[in-house]
């Protein structure tokens, strides 16, 4: 009669196979062996015994149909307590709705009396019987510490012990106090089991079908359901709120193409312009399959956030570096847009914040944005090696006085004025040399995350101003592919050493006019249809991000109070 509580129970995978398979009556043994924990996690949430009844029922049935978007059969137990949890909120919140309208208009008075008998034991109490429990050494040192509030040298003088004696004793007696209270709230906890089984009721309620797994084609289905689900609010959001951007963002770059004048030689930047959505919608593809992998793989959200802080550290990082030689507000808000993605990362990965601290974060960070677009560079041309190919640098041959030096602070200067043309992106200044570090000629994102020493066309300057031009291979394609000039990597390289040398030395002697007109032949008049004009569609972009950012907010509160409680 007994022989057959000597064999193993089943592990929770085995089962969940065979209801999967189609065995609906084995469903019965996992409601028999977690009931206890599902109602405890409920009443944890509720504090009330009917409620959390209810929420365990629900729960058992919610696991029942979505069973096969169980991806891991092994981890049936948390994934039981989270479904627990979140419908024990939910039901929560809407009992607190209940009693509010209740309350409104004095309606119900039986029943809250009738339910005051299931609230949460009476805590005071517990604790006051504890404390009384210790012994009376304890109880004196607590009762002069926490009630009296004294501190550890005045203990000391009171109890005449030494100061190291005094925290021993208070330490010990914290102790005893934590164990005694657990003790007691464990005997406690340990009687919130069900008034009755919840086999029975949980068996009848369960729907006739099958749960989605039970054949091989709702087992595909489920299981893809499964990792749609694993995806989560934050993919989902992106991917709903991102791909009109996108279409908006590809409006609005087609308008700010137009901003330029008429002519082929202006072509390569409405080509840049135009291919630029394209590369941010990949950009998104590639980060949103990266999270839904680590998504996949077990990586909870918070994990994901602080992994997310070390490359928002790197934005800052990039950012910092081209302050270093631009001051103007949009090379500021380089720096100011990743800091707020940071911090809103770093709250939410580390101290559990709300989803909403990141939507909040960069609603700020477009208005950031569209606050330096005035500022943002937009020709197109800040590659000195691009400039060569267009027509862009000015070449004047002057013989080079060879015994004149620079000095270190005079080179450091030449930097931070290029820099503030956006005309480098970085620099880096020896007792020897002065090096500086290009733009690309063709901008793509990533490109942009990698530093400039590895990735960059760059100028070698030397004390008596000798210009040395090395232009990286992905600049010399992307600039036979945007201007169709015939001319050798070494015909433009050329260009640019004599251009950079002649513009070095007018800056030296005070002509910054003319040092900058030299590197930018064509001006902006000869670019811009409208001068003003070429902020235009970057700030209607920026109001549309601002609203939707707003707009995710507002949703997301809504979402949050009327559904489940909690999207992460």
């Amino acid at each position: 009669m007994h022989a057959s509580s000597d064999i193993p129970a089943d592990s929770d995978s085995t089962l969940v196979v065979a209801i999967l398979g189609g065995e609906q009556s084995r469903f019965a043994e996992l409601v028999e062996r977690y009931q206890k924990m599902v109602y405890g996690v409920a009443w944890s949430q509720l504090g009330n015994r009917d409620l959390a009844e209810e929420a365990a029922q629900q729960t058992f049935v919610k696991a029942y149909c979505y069973l096969a978007t169980l991806r891991d059969t092994n981890k049936f137990r948390p994934w039981l307590a989270q479904i627990a949890r979140n419908i024990s909120v939910s039901l929560g919140r809407k009992r607190s709705k209940e009693l509010s309208n209740s309350d409104r208009w004095d309606l119900l008075p039986a029943e809250k009396e009738e339910n005051s008998s299931n609230e949460l034991p009476d805590l005071k109490h517990e604790l006051r019987e504890t404390f009384g429990d210790l012994k009376n050494d304890h109880r004196q040192i607590l009762t002069l510490f926490y009630l009296e509030g004294r501190n550890i040298k005045e203990l000391s003088a009171t109890l005449a012990l030494s100061e190291s004696a005094v925290k021993t004793r208070l330490s010990r007696a914290r102790k005893a106090l934590r164990g005694e209270l657990e003790k007691r709230m464990g005997n406690t906890l340990d009687d919130l089991t069900p008034a009755h089984s919840l086999v029975p009721l949980v068996m009848s309620g369960l729907p006739t079908a099958a749960p989605l797994g039970a054949t091989t084609k709702l087992a595909t289905l489920g299981k893809t359901s499964g990792y749609l689900t694993k995806l989560g609010a934050f993919a989902w959001l992106n991917l709903l709120s991102s791909i009109p951007f996108f279409f908006l963002m590809y409006h609005y770059s087609k308008r700010q193409a137009e901003t330029y004048q008429d002519g082929k030689e202006h072509d390569f930047r409405r080509k840049i312009i135009l291919q630029h959505p394209l590369n941010v919608f990949l950009l998104f593809i590639i980060i949103n399959l990266v999270v839904a992998l680590m998504i996949l793989q077990g990586f909870s959200f918070h994990t994901l956030f602080q992994l997310l802080c070390l490359l928002c550290l790197f934005g800052v990082w990039q950012g910092l570096q081209l302050l270093k030689v631009n001051r103007s507000e949009y090379a500021q808000a380089q720096v100011i847009v990743p800091a707020l993605q940071l911090l809103a990362f770093f709250l939410i990965g580390f101290f559990q914040f709300h989803f909403v601290t990141f939507l909040a974060a960069m609603t700020l960070a477009n208005l950031v944005l569209y606050r330096a677009s005035d500022s943002m560079p937009f020709r197109m041309d800040y590659n000195l090696f691009l400039r060569a190919a267009t027509d862009g640098l000015s070449i004047i041959e002057t013989k080079m006085d060879d015994q004149h030096e620079f000095s270190r602070s005079k080179l450091e200067q030449f930097a931070k004025f290029l820099g503030s043309h956006w005309l480098i992106r970085d620099y880096q200044l020896t007792n020897r040399h002065l090096e500086l570090f290009l733009p690309h000629a063709k901008p793509r994102i990533l490109q942009e995350w990698i530093p400039s020493q590895f990735y960059s066309s760059r100028v070698v300057i030397d004390q008596q101003g000798h210009c040395e031009a090395f232009m990286h291979a992905k600049d010399a394609k992307a600039i036979k592919e945007l201007t169709k000039n015939e001319s050798t990597p070494a015909m433009l390289t050329e260009k640019v050493q004599e251009a950079l040398e002649f513009s070095l030395r007018q800056f030296d002697s005070g002509k910054l006019e003319l040092a900058i007109d030299t590197l930018c032949q064509i001006h902006e008049d000869q670019v811009f249809k409208k001068k003003e004009s070429k902020a235009i569609a970057f700030k209607m972009i920026g109001k549309i991000g601002i609203g939707a950012g707003i707009l995710a907010v507002v949703m997301f509160i809504i979402a949050w109070y009327f559904g489940e409680g909690s999207f992460f």
